[in-house]
């Protein structure tokens, strides 16, 4: 049977991923869809999306005019993208890949510590929201998530898990939940340094410079504990600047030389070997976030330390992973993984992310859309 998918997205590095996953099980029948009044690509490489002017995205008509397909999938649901799904009639079928930003607004309660609130907080009180925002906000008014969100048939998160948060939070919730992801093991986590492992004792910590990291909070914990020669190297090499420089700052009083923050982009070969240097990995996150860092970090053989309160340390734990909860690194950290248990987590990871199982996933995702 020919299909017509037609892939709603924007310029990011994940699309490429995306597209060889398509292709690759149903070839010729995908079309990707940019809205966008630029030429320029800075992030897709392997192919030439149909481009379509921004202003489409205020027009219903255009919109209809312009998607006619069986099934439309959705690259996240961002302000943009909720516009397209609004305009499409009920009959086709619709795919929601989520990418965490787009539903953890969707989610109740907060994702931050107490010192990281606090700094929020302070932020907040320093720069109140703009004039200028409010009037934008009026002019142009968000379309309404929660309204829209049961006009998606299949709902695809990075994690089953948050999936299940998601499913909490919202009243009559009915898309239903395929597992889906971007990327494979073999082809975009682990290319290139495949059957590589830790050389080094130091501890990576976050993986960004934005406040879900909760980097404030971890930095209460390490000051306490006997560091010893280990470097705890921060990468902060994107996110917020005005965060990065007070993290920075703050990192630099509680664990004096042995911060080492990452400001500027590194090549891939070059991060991988800062990795390899990390026996451990400590990621304070209470929400899913750093996924890709932690799945390098375990087929490495480091020891991961997660908050239990975040979905990824369930996930990796309903895996029967070797995965440890952050309360625990005071007593964990000076030892390490034994090679069997490193080979128990790569067995994870190569059934979860692997090259076979990703293209079984496409055609499990777009089966499941028409039954």
């Amino acid at each position: 049977m020919s299909l017509k998918i037609t892939h709603i997205i924007y310029d990011d590095k994940f699309l490429d991923a995306a597209y060889t996953a398509f292709e690759k099980a149903y070839p010729n029948q995908n079309e990707f869809i940019l809205f966008t009044n630029s030429k320029k690509l800075n992030y897709i490489k392997l192919f030439r999306p149909k481009t379509l002017p921004s202003y489409y995205l205020y027009s219903s008509y255009l919109l209809r005019q312009s998607i006619k397909a069986d099934i439309v999938i959705f690259h996240t649901l961002n302000e943009n993208n909720l516009r397209v799904l609004n305009a499409l009639p009920k009959s086709i079928k619709t795919i929601w890949l989520g990418w965490g930003y787009d539903y953890y607004d969707l989610i109740k309660g907060t994702f931050l510590k107490e010192k990281t609130l606090n700094y929020q907080a302070s932020m907040l009180d320093k720069h109140p929201i703009k004039l200028k925002s409010i009037i934008k906000a009026l002019v142009l008014p968000k379309i309404n998530k929660l309204k829209l969100i049961n006009k998606i048939d299949i709902f695809s998160p990075v994690l089953y898990e948050d999936y299940l948060l998601v499913k909490q939070n919202i009243k009559n919730f009915t898309p239903r939940y395929v597992s889906w992801n971007y990327g494979t093991l073999e082809d975009d986590l682990i290319r290139g340094f495949d059957g590589k492992s830790i050389n080094g004792e130091n501890i990576l910590l976050g993986n960004s410079a934005s406040l879900t990291n909760n980097h404030l909070d971890a930095f209460e914990l390490l000051k306490t504990l006997n560091l010893g020669s280990r470097k705890v190297i921060t990468p902060l090499s994107y996110g917020n600047l005005s965060y990065k420089n007070y993290i920075i700052e703050q990192g630099e009083i509680a664990l004096g030389s042995a911060f080492t923050p990452l400001v500027d982009f590194m090549p891939i070969d070059d991060y991988i070997k800062t990795l390899q240097s990390c026996s451990i990995v400590v990621m304070n996150h209470l929400r899913q976030q750093a996924l890709g860092n932690i799945v390098i970090a375990l087929y490495l053989g480091a020891k991961v330390f997660l908050n239990k309160e975040n979905p990824v340390y369930q996930f990796f734990i309903n895996l029967d992973a070797f995965v440890y909860d952050i309360e625990s690194l005071e007593f964990e950290m000076s030892s390490k993984l034994t090679q069997s248990q490193i080979d128990r987590n790569r067995q994870i990871l190569q059934n979860y992310w692997g090259r076979k199982v990703s293209l079984d996933k496409t055609y499990n995702l777009i089966n499941a859309t028409l039954n």
